[in-house]
């Protein structure tokens, strides 16, 4: 009797679920600019490849508000084949606050294709801090070697990015090569006045030893 009680609720909460992503699906074209912002969001939640289409064709949307929600809902899927989608809008969207979003969903894919564009895109001054931030999500031992090039950078906030995304390369061990001059640059770091940066070096030099 049990098992029967579970299927039936089991039924019940499908049937409210691809309600919702029906009704997400008709309110993703609204000519409503708020049906489609929340439509947006909402269908970042459902492992549906109608769900995922939806969301690509959102891409296209006249708002700003409703691209950078399907690119935050398209970034859930993890999905390879979206790698191409996010870099040509971070490259060519007209709005900077679309391409930092598009920047940002790239931080799930350590590519050689992923991380070559968005060195590149250190270029952009107004696009820097985010580039840095998704390379430091990365990771890996490429990585490494970018941040180490902008962790003595007279912006701080650049500064401190980069610190941070070494402390992360630093816990996972995928330093490679870099794992000596981590350490270097880690100890001038650790007499830094900034008291954030003093305590992640120090942090790191443990890991390190």
């Amino acid at each position: 009797m049990k098992w029967l009680i579970s299927i039936f609720c089991l039924l019940i909460l499908r049937g409210y679920l691809f309600a919702g992503l029906d009704d997400d699906l008709i309110k993703i074209k609204s000519s409503k600019r708020e049906e489609r912002l929340i439509a947006a969001v909402n269908l970042g939640n459902y492992k549906d490849i109608r769900a995922k289409n939806a969301l690509i064709e959102a891409l296209n949307d006249k708002d700003i508000g409703v691209r950078i929600c399907a690119i935050n809902s398209l970034s859930k899927f993890q999905d390879k084949d979206l790698i191409e989608k996010f870099i040509e809008i971070a490259k060519n969207d007209k709005n900077f606050a679309v391409r930092r979003a598009a920047i940002q969903s790239l931080s799930w894919y350590r590519k050689k294709k992923v991380i070559d564009f968005l060195e590149g895109l250190l270029s952009e001054e107004k696009l820097k801090d985010q580039v840095l931030a998704t390379l430091s999500r990365i990771g890996g031992e490429r990585v490494a070697g970018i941040l180490l090039n902008y962790g003595d950078s007279l912006d701080k906030r650049m500064e401190e990015i980069a610190i941070e995304g070494l402390e992360r390369v630093a816990l996972t061990g995928s330093f490679g090569k870099y794992k000596e001059k981590i350490k270097k640059f880690m100890l001038k770091k650790s007499k830094s006045s900034n008291p954030r940066i003093r305590g992640r070096a120090k942090k790191i030099l443990e890991v390190l030893k």
